[in-house]
C-alpha cells in the first residue's frame, strides 16, 4: 500500500506529546542563551570546524557561533511539524485501518523524541566549541563521537522495534 493509500486519522496528542514539545522547546532556548552568552566573552576569531582527531578544520568569525542554534532551530521546527503527518513516513510493516492509530502514534512520538535528541547534540557541539576556545586548546571528547550518533538513533530503533514486535503479535 502506498502512502498516498494510507488511511489519515487524527492523531491524539497525550500529555507525553506535550512533554516531549516543552522539552525540545526548552533546550533550543538553551542553547540559543549559551550561544549569545559565550559570543560576547569570545573573540573574533573561533574554530568552527575539527577533524577526528580534534585539530582546527576551519577557523571563523564568531558569529559563526550562531550556526549551530540557528540550524538546531530549524531542524527542531521541521521535524515538529513533521511529526504531523505520520502517513508519510516509511514504515517496516504494511499500514492498514486497523493498525493506523498505533504505528502512527509510535512514529510520531519517534519524532517527537528526535526533537528532543538533536537539539542536545547541537548543545554539545556547542560545548565543545565554547570549551576549546575558553581553554585555548582545541581537543575533542572521545565520547561525544558515539554519544551524537546514539542520540539520534535511539528514538528511530526504539520505535522500529517496537514496530516489529507488534506485528509478531
Amino acid at each position: 500500500m502506498s502512502f498516498r493509500d494510507r488511511p489519515l486519522i487524527a492523531l491524539k496528542i497525550e500529555k507525553t506529546d506535550r512533554l516531549l514539545f516543552l522539552a525540545s522547546t526548552l533546550i533550543v532556548v538553551f542553547v540559543w542563551v549559551v550561544a549569545f552568552r559565550a559570543y560576547s566573552m569570545f573573540p573574533e576569531t573561533i574554530p568552527t570546524q575539527f577533524d577526528a582527531n580534534g585539530k582546527v578544520q576551519i577557523w571563523g568569525n564568531r558569529k559563526s557561533l550562531f550556526m549551530l542554534p540557528s540550524v538546531c532551530t530549524g531542524m527542531t521546527i521541521l521535524l515538529a511539524w513533521l511529526s504531523k503527518f505520520p502517513q508519510f513516513f516509511n514504515y517496516p510493516i504494511t499500514i492498514t485501518k486497523d493498525n493506523a492509530a498505533f504505528y502512527y502514534q509510535l512514529a510520531s512520538r519517534a519524532i517527537r523524541w528526535l526533537c528532543v535528541t538533536i537539539p542536545i547534540v547541537f548543545g554539545l557541539e556547542l560545548w565543545q566549541t565554547i570549551r576549546s576556545v575558553k581553554n585555548n586548546s582545541v581537543e575533542t571528547v572521545g565520547w561525544l563521537w558515539v554519544a551524537e550518533p546514539l542520540l539520534v538513533l535511539t528514538p528511530v530503533v526504539i520505535a522500529i522495534i517496537k514496530m516489529i514486535n507488534k506485528q509478531k503479535k
